[in-house]
């Protein structure tokens, strides 16, 4: 702790919150932490907050917006709002974010993009692995599959119904 103090003589806790600004976006519950942990007052650190929110530096809707469009293809909607969270927005506004920037379109196709690249993977592992598996003899390839693919998608943060709406499009055979 010494060591940010000194290193932070003759630097404003403004001048310190523009750095960590001009490297990457931040939340306010972020860089009040970032703040802390720089030695600065409570005093300053609200100062800094409030002109930063002045100027629009800090902006916890843009924020969220921001992430949830550079993860949209990539995260469950649940996995983005745990994250947005863990970045210190609030429910509310996190919510009313992802229900305006990420559709249950977009979360449908995710989902069954993962589960086709899940399918191929858990395919090629049931050839070198469990094919020859005693444990699982008695299993069917594709219910072995099935459950592991379903196991993986509920993990990465989809829903019980997307999920078993994808799984059972895999079961009647269509091309996902």
């Amino acid at each position: 702790m010494m060591k940010n103090k000194v290193q932070n003589l003759g630097r404003t806790a403004l001048d310190t919150a523009l750095r960590i600004l001009s490297r990457r976006q931040t939340t306010v519950w972020k860089m009040k932490q970032r703040l802390q942990e720089k030695g600065f007052s409570p005093k300053d650190i609200d100062e800094t907050i409030k002109r930063l929110l002045g100027w629009r530096y800090l902006d916890d809707r843009a924020y969220a917006i921001s992430y949830i469009k550079s993860k949209e293809d990539r995260l469950s909607k649940k996995k983005i709002w745990i994250e947005l969270l863990r970045a210190g927005i609030a429910k509310e506004l996190a919510t009313a974010v992802l229900e305006e920037f990420y559709s249950e379109e977009k979360e449908n196709y995710n989902c069954i993009q993962l589960a086709r690249k899940l399918w191929h993977e858990e395919d090629r592992k049931w050839e070198r692995k469990y094919k020859y598996s005693f444990k699982n003899k008695n299993i069917p390839k594709e219910v072995l599959i099935k459950k592991k693919v379903g196991d993986k998608l509920l993990l990465r943060g989809f829903l019980v119904s997307t999920v078993k709406s994808v799984l059972g499009r895999i079961s009647e055979g269509e091309d996902f």
